[in-house]
């Protein structure tokens, strides 16, 4: 049963700002979402560059939500009332919408425009929606499954990829696709979240059971584990399979890299990230990059990898050095082992690193230009 949903610890309000040459800016409120828990709440907003007025995703507002938080103390399971495949409700998912007002267009002036005025009236909701007029699912959902998806960037052809911070075991990349359930709560990277002892079946509370999914083929029987029941205990057995007939109709990411939310093991939240293309390094075009904001590593894949093909890519860590030559973490650079840092691009292409912590610009420079300039430094 989930919390009294009068009991609001958050909002989250989505606003449009009109500026004027002269007079007051005019403001005007698109929409409200209630949070009951303090964690996990409403996250990046963002167009799609790539897209021309001729396309359907022209001017399309997606909007990420986490799950609401943890669990209201320790002792119960994280997410404990499955927010993240409750296809009800945005939370835990990526939303699309138009957020134009559509007060000065009637209903058909707006179907032309392939779009129906939201329940609030201050929006519409895009009919290439994947779930639009589906019953039990949420209209301006865009696709779902996720615990915490902290960032999201468009790729130059436009695809859309997010950084999902995972809870357990691993920090997801996903390249997000119309309708897709990535996952959360009961996926982490490649593995299942099962609440429960394998062996003997004994419920685990909040304590996680990571338990590997293999790839497979469609000839391979499912493998059977133990997971939870809805309401948290007795676990049952379930087949699962990631092909084949037993398909679990999960999109896996397309990268992820394991942490532990602690200073020692030093990787925790991820954050992402950005293609590159400019020429300050030229040797980092084509890779896409993306690090771990709580502490200092940049890690990188290639985007020829970025795909849905179940095959996650193979993550490497980005080597950096510092203004006099040496080898350093960007903790080292920036002053402070947290770091706290998101992506950026210029027009050109080039990539950017923005430190809370410092409250500094970084631009990433590839190592023989770096070397150039260093030398006529005194």
């Amino acid at each position: 049963k989930r919390q009294d949903p009068n009991d609001i610890d958050k909002l989250f309000v989505l606003g449009e700002w009109k500026l004027q040459a002269q007079g007051a800016p005019q403001y005007r409120e698109v929409m409200r979402i209630a949070y009951e828990f303090r964690q996990h709440n409403a996250q990046q907003i963002a167009f799609n560059p790539a897209a021309k007025p001729s396309d359907s995703d022209y001017g399309k507002l997606y909007l990420c939500f986490g799950d609401n938080g943890n669990a209201p103390n320790a002792t119960e399971l994280h997410d404990p009332y499955e927010v993240g495949q409750d296809f009800t409700t945005i939370l835990g998912g990526v939303a699309r919408i138009d957020p134009l007002d559509p007060s000065d267009f009637s209903s058909s002036q707006l179907g032309e425009r392939g779009l129906i005025e939201s329940p609030n009236g201050r929006f519409s909701i895009p009919l290439d929606n994947p779930f639009i007029e589906q019953p039990n699912r949420e209209a301006i959902l865009f696709a779902k499954g996720f615990r915490n998806p902290l960032s999201m960037v468009f790729l130059p052809d436009g695809r859309l990829v997010v950084a999902d911070v995972g809870q357990h075991a691993f920090g997801e990349i996903n390249l997000i696709e119309a309708g897709g359930n990535f996952g959360w709560g009961r996926r982490e990277g490649t593995f299942i979240t099962t609440y429960a002892n394998q062996s003997n079946g004994q419920f685990l509370g909040a304590d996680a059971s990571q338990q590997y999914v293999p790839l497979g083929t469609e000839s391979d029987p499912a493998t059977v584990y133990r997971l939870r029941d809805p309401d948290g205990t007795n676990p049952a057995f379930q087949p699962i399979a990631r092909t084949g007939k037993d398909a679990d109709g999960i999109t896996y990411p397309v990268a992820y890299y394991s942490h532990e939310n602690n200073r020692f093991e030093g990787r925790s939240a991820i954050v992402g990230g950005a293609t590159y293309e400019g020429f300050w390094a030229e040797e980092l075009r084509g890779l896409f990059l993306f690090g771990n904001f709580a502490w200092d590593q940049l890690f990188y894949i290639d985007e020829s990898e970025i795909s849905n093909d179940q095959i996650p890519a193979t993550v490497l860590q980005l080597p950096l050095v510092n203004r006099t030559g040496s080898s350093a973490d960007f903790g080292q650079i920036v002053g402070d082992e947290r770091t706290n840092f998101r992506f950026g691009k210029d027009t050109y292409g080039n990539v950017y690193l923005a430190s809370k912590t410092s409250q500094m610009l970084y631009r990433v420079e590839g190592t023989p230009r770096f070397e150039l300039e260093a030398k006529s430094l005194p």
